[in-house]
C-alpha cells in the first residue's frame, strides 16, 4: 500500500477511535499481537500516538518469546511501548492458582489432608499452561 494511503487509512482509523471515544470512553483490547501482521503493528504504533489525549486505553497482548521469532514484529515493539506503558506478566505460583480455585469454587478446602496437589503445569498446543 503507498504511504500516502496507508496514512490516510491510519489517520481515519484514529479519528473514528477518537470521536467514539469522545462520547464514551472505550478499551479495545488487542490480544496475541505476536501473530499479528506488520501492517496492524504499524497501525498500533501509529495509534499509540495519536489517541495519547483520548478517552481511549488500547491493551495488546503478546508472548515475547513469539514476538521474538519475528525480527520485523519485534523490531516495532519497542516503538509502539514508547508510547505505552509495559506491564509484564509471569505465570502463577501453585499458591497462587490454588487462591484463584477457591475463589472461583467459593469456598476453601474442607482440610490440607483432602486437598488434592496440583500437577505440574503442562504446555498445550497453543503454548498456553494449564494446571491439572
Amino acid at each position: 500500500m503507498p504511504k500516502k494511503l496507508r496514512f490516510r487509512l491510519f489517520d481515519e482509523v484514529a479519528r473514528l477511535l477518537r470521536e467514539s471515544a469522545s462520547a464514551k470512553p472505550i478499551m479495545p483490547v488487542l490480544d496475541d499481537l505476536h501473530d499479528a501482521d506488520l501492517a496492524s503493528l504499524q497501525l498500533l504504533k501509529f495509534m499509540a500516538r495519536m489517541v495519547r489525549d483520548a478517552r481511549l486505553i488500547i491493551v495488546g497482548t503478546y508472548r515475547d518469546a513469539e514476538m521474538r521469532h519475528s525480527p520485523e514484529r519485534a523490531a516495532i515493539v519497542p516503538d509502539i511501548l514508547r508510547d505505552a506503558t509495559r506491564l509484564p506478566l509471569a505465570g502463577l505460583a501453585e499458591d497462587e492458582v490454588e487462591r484463584m480455585v477457591e475463589v472461583q469454587a467459593q469456598r476453601a478446602p474442607d482440610s490440607d489432608s483432602s486437598r488434592p496437589s496440583l500437577s505440574p503445569p503442562q504446555k498445550t498446543a497453543q503454548g498456553q499452561y494449564t494446571v491439572g
